[in-house]
């Protein structure tokens, strides 16, 4: 009678650690403004090759709304940052870059759309 109940508490322990231990390697750096600002046109600058001027200009774009989402409060003013940041990267661009990022965002959100169906999966079982 022990066995099985200490079977089924060493296994359920065990799988408390895991689920804990891989959550802290998924944990998003804390970074300041300049750099998540960084970071950002960073990834720009390698998906679309940027000019120097480009990214000069990128940086300023991304950290003008980096400021801007640390005051928000709800979802409207986020998708409304969003919307207008967009706007202004695309006038930077040219027309090759503006279709690259426009492909590498359908392809961010066709992975993330694929990652919340296996996860309902997954749930639902």
């Amino acid at each position: 009678m022990n066995g099985p109940i200490l079977k089924l508490i060493l296994i359920l322990f065990t799988s408390i650690c895991f689920t804990a231990d891989g959550q802290e390697k998924t944990k998003i750096p804390d970074r300041t403004i300049e750099q998540e600002a960084f970071k950002q046109t960073e990834k720009l600058q390698q998906e679309l090759n940027l000019s120097a001027e480009q990214s000069r200009q990128m940086y300023e774009i991304n950290l003008r709304y980096a400021r801007m989402r640390q005051e928000e409060t709800t979802r409207s003013k986020a998708m409304e940052r969003i919307k207008n940041k967009n706007a202004e990267i695309q006038l930077i661009l040219n027309s090759f870059q503006k279709e690259r990022l426009l492909n590498k965002q359908y392809e961010r959100s066709n992975l993330n759309n694929r990652y919340r169906r296996l996860d309902r999966r997954i749930s639902d079982e």
